[in-house]
């Protein structure tokens, strides 16, 4: 790892972090606490950073990822978090020092891994040899880039105005498509490395491997701290250390241990481990190369341009790069560039005319640059001089003097002016603070933007929504700005040309846009699941028996006659209705009660149309929200599946056919199939996601559940299968088998043997133990891949072929066949959404194989087509494949108690 990471046990929290900033931190976790009734929830580690001092890192139920929330933090073990963000605040008199998790913290165990580069296979040139040309001096490449740039280059303000500017010449595939990704213009030369051994002295001895590990991060800190010119050295597995020059053993002082060596060698990357000790000798370079001209203080995953690129009305728009290295098992070094936006506001509320402020207005604190911010609660009658009893009977003046956080000539300025101080409420935590309106300032949020700084907000449309072209410019100048990495007297250089071929990574075309990949009913296809319209359902329910339970009030029989023609026009009319009517001057909870009577427990209902009042409607006893949600769960108990829509929403075209295709899969029909497209040897598609979430009848305890959906080899739903929800932080991996083996046995009662081969999706979140699943599948003998699907990618996918970059055809992916990894455009060009001008560039996703023999180019294909078997919404294509997403979808539904806990595969689907 690198210096990016912030070690916690050696870092003095205090005083080494910057305020209102995010981190990477690595944390040993001595205790773990549960706060259910503090705020929103949450969960607490505690930790002992360098000074030794207890503190503590807050995971706050509301304003967490679920499954960094939910994840099983043990005693004494190490974690790896990232978008960590520290902050102060003070209760009691006392200066609390908080880390908490942000929406965007995910979590592993242990020091933080590369997926990327671990697994890679060797890769040949032309000539299959490494030759004394591949290395680059450092003096051929300063002369190469001197002569590049004797022009004057253009300035960032007239690359952002050219939105026309010719793209950079790539070596462009027959796809014509291309990565924000970066090659070597050689292969890294030998290295000379010195490795060093920590031995323990003084009678000490850590207590395992995590602890020893602990003690090498410790010790390089340390190493680096005495030197004036900070080492660059790379920890390569506990009590073992690797710089990159030689270490003067005899200037450096490091508790409980020595240094042992060097032991000097080559590195041979062959090793996985010697490739992950460059690619960390590199991000230490490089961000210390950056340095100054960037903000890099959360390291190379988040650099920040130190000026902005729009300025006005007290509003600032900063460019942000996130950066990641691979390595090749024959020196090729690969630097990825993802390129993205982020606004910085300097209106501070002292100039916002008082009779614009309102209950609810977001703000943020001046000095903090990033974060959740606040809410204004009020302006209090006390002023700036003023002692408060909630700041220890200190003033506003008083307490920023003692704090120094903030210059002094700043708080000279709110006590001279001795306005009156406003309370906020902190955004996902509930508690309020109290501050100058001088240090408050107006967050960048979309509502205020378009209120209090129009011309700024018009200037950043083109810019924040992220277009191709720019993508392209900003990676491509970036590049070009960085300077040779020096390495030993040679230096690594990048090619600043998008990457559209390599001897790592192919672009291909796993599908043309138009490609007929759908079949739909009486042997006719299509292109997309919106030619539903014009065809008929690939196979109509067996049995489709409605029930309707609709409102009192409102036009729900003409509604319904909406939806019944739908269902005629694709081939898929209701065989008998029957209708159960709920008053919307009842509670949610009489509603409940009225349909657990009137439903016969035993009864022959395949499906449930159930019409809501007007979303937002709140004219009743309940909000539709909680009719939905206690509708839900009386289905539930008679086992029948569901498709809810609000009235209003039945009466518009558009959404009728989403609907229609809802109630058809809750009965078991099929809308369409993929069964003529779908390329290699999976009988069955297995996707995997478990719930962690906070039900909306609970307020104390956290419910986690498990589900499956599985998916023929044609695309089609077999069922899903779920298990209890139950109180709790992780599943055990018994329920996991259990739901596995009721999808595989279901199958084997639908087709009469069990699978061959299944292709098992996880979600890239999901920390799960599969090993139980593995064994299952092993004795029925059944082969299987596993593969991991993400929804973050570390470069954009972007289309070059008409000599401008825009928005990427869907169906194009990078892949990396060594590696077993792709990087998937399953959402783009020709969809209306991916192309409007509204949004921005689609994200890819990533496809990683982690078991399994199947090739990532057929395995990225399936997940190509299940994403685009989605009958949610026909309108549009999704990201993610129907195995994942809609498995997400029955967890979260069982979390909340509307699935019933299977026994055997379910196949009606009712999650939709």
């Amino acid at each position: 790892m690198t210096d990016d990471i912030i070690l916690l046990e050696e870092t003095d929290v205090r005083n080494d972090l910057e305020e209102y900033q995010t981190y990477t931190v690595v944390v040993t976790v001595k205790n773990t606490y549960s706060n259910p009734e503090q705020g929103s929830g949450n969960h607490k580690l505690q930790y002992i950073d360098d000074t030794e001092t207890t503190r503590y890192l807050t995971l706050w139920a509301n304003s967490t990822p679920e499954p960094v929330y939910d994840f099983d933090f043990e005693q004494d073990a190490t974690y790896t978090l990232t978008e960590v963000q520290f902050t102060t605040n003070e209760s009691g008199g006392r200066v609390f020092y908080n880390l908490n998790a942000t929406e965007e913290t995910e979590v592993s165990r242990g020091p933080p891994e590369d997926k990327n580069t671990t697994n890679q296979c060797a890769e040949t040139d032309a000539s299959g040899d490494s030759t004394a040309t591949d290395v680059v001096t450092e003096e051929a490449v300063a002369k190469e880039q001197e002569s590049d740039h004797t022009t004057e280059s253009p300035s960032l303000d007239d690359h952002i105005d050219d939105a026309l500017s010719e793209v950079p010449a790539p070596a462009t595939t027959q796809t014509g498509h291309a990565l924000t990704a970066f090659a070597s213009t050689s292969r890294a030369g030998s290295l000379t490395v010195h490795e060093y051994e920590l031995v323990a002295v003084n009678g000490y001895l850590p207590d395992d491997e995590e602890a020893a590990l602990r003690d090498t991060y410790k010790a390089r800190r340390k190493i680096a701290r005495q030197h004036d010119d900070w080492p660059v050295v790379a920890v390569v597995e506990p009590l073992t250390l690797v710089a990159l020059e030689e270490i003067d053993g005899s200037a450096i002082d490091i508790d409980d241990f020595r240094l042992k060596g060097p032991e000097t060698r080559c590195l041979d990357y062959e090793r996985p481990q010697d490739r992950q000790t460059l690619k960390d000798f590199l991000e230490t370079k490089v961000k210390r190369q950056l340095e100054g001209d960037y903000r890099t203080r959360h390291g190379i995953h988040k650099i920040l341009s130190q000026e902005p690129i729009v300025e006005r009305e007290n509003f600032r728009l900063h460019e942000r790069y996130n950066l990641s290295f691979s390595v090749t098992p024959e020196g090729r070094l690969y630097l990825f560039v993802d390129f993205r936006h982020k606004i910085i506001s300097d209106y501070r509320l002292d100039e916002v005319d008082q009779s614009r402020l309102y209950r609810g207005l977001r703000v943020n604190v001046s000095y903090r640059e990033s974060g959740k911010g606040a809410y204004l609660d009020e302006l209090l009658p006390e002023r700036a001089t003023d002692s408060l009893r909630r700041l220890g009977n200190r003033s506003v003046v008083q307490y920023h003097r003692d704090a120094k956080q903030v210059s002094q000539e700043t708080i000279d300025e709110f006590e001279r002016a001795d306005r009156r101080v406003v309370q906020v409420t902190k955004q996902g935590r509930l508690n309020t603070e109290t501050y100058p309106q001088e240090l408050l300032v107006l967050q960048p949020h979309f509502e205020n933007l378009k209120s209090f700084a129009p011309a700024f907000n018009e200037a950043t449309q083109g810019k924040t929504r992220l277009s191709g072209q720019r993508c392209l410019e900003r990676s491509t100048e970036f590049m070009e700005g960085l300077d040779p990495i020096s390495l030993q007297g040679s230096a690594v250089a990048f090619d600043p040309t998008p990457l559209s071929e390599s001897e790592t990574y192919s672009i291909e075309r796993l599908f043309e846009t138009d490609a007929d990949i759908l079949q739909f009913g009486d042997g006719q296809s299509g292109d997309h699941p919106k030619r539903i319209t014009s065809n008929s359902v690939y196979q109509p329910p067996s049995e489709f028996n409605v029930c309707i339970i609709h409102p009192d009030k409102g036009p729900h029989a003409e509604r319904w006659t909406n939806l019944e023609r739908m269902l005629s026009r694709i081939g898929a009319e209701a065989d008998e209705v029957d209708r159960y009517e709920y008053s919307i001057d009842d509670t949610a909870d009489a509603i409940y009660g009225d349909l657990i009577y009137d439903i016969p427990d035993e009864n022959d209902y395949t499906a449930a149309c159930v019409i809501l009042p007007p979303d937002g409607f709140n004219l009743g006893a309940s909000d539709p929200s909680d009719i939905y949600h206690e509708v839900k769960k009386a289905l539930r108990q008679k086992h029948i599946d569901s498709q809810m829509a609000h009235i209003d929403t039945l009466a518009d075209d558009n959404a009728l056919p989403n609907i229609a295709l809802g109630l058809i899969a809750a009965a078991g029909g099929i809308p369409f199939t993929a069964e003529d497209s779908m390329p290699g040897d999976a009988d069955l598609f297995i996707g995997i996601d478990v719930s962690h979430r906070y039900p909306k009848d609970s307020d104390d305890r956290v419910h986690i559940a498990a589900s499956t959906t599985s998916i023929y080899d044609d695309g089609t739903i077999l069922g899903y299968t779920s298990a209890n929800p139950q109180a709790g932080e992780k599943i055990p991996p018994g329920k996991l088998k259990d739901i596995v083996r009721q999808a595989v046995v279901g199958y084997k009662q639908e087709r009469g043997e069990y699978p061959e081969h299944i292709v098992i999706h996880r979600d890239g979140f999901m920390n799960e133990d599969l090993s139980p699943v593995e064994d299952l599948l092993a004795e029925f003998s059944i082969t299987y891949d596993i593969v991991e699907v993400r929804k973050q990618s570390p470069a954009r996918v972007l289309d070059l072929e008409n000599g401008k970059a825009s928005v990427p055809d869907k169906g194009v992916a990078a892949i990396n066949e060594s590696d077993a990894h792709a990087i998937l455009s399953s959402f783009g060009k020709p969809e209306s959404q991916a192309t409007s001008q509204y949004t921005g560039l689609p994200q890819p996703i990533q496809v990683e194989r982690e078991a399994g023999d199947t090739d990532i180019g057929t395995l990225a294909s399936q997940v190509y087509l299940l994403s685009q078997s989605h009958i949610g919404a026909i309108s549009t294509t999704a990201r993610l494949p129907i195995t994942t997403y809609y498995a997400d979808r029955a967890s979260e539904a069982a979390a909340e108690e509307y699935l019933p806990p299977t026994s055997r595969l379910r196949k009606n689907i009712g999650f939709l």
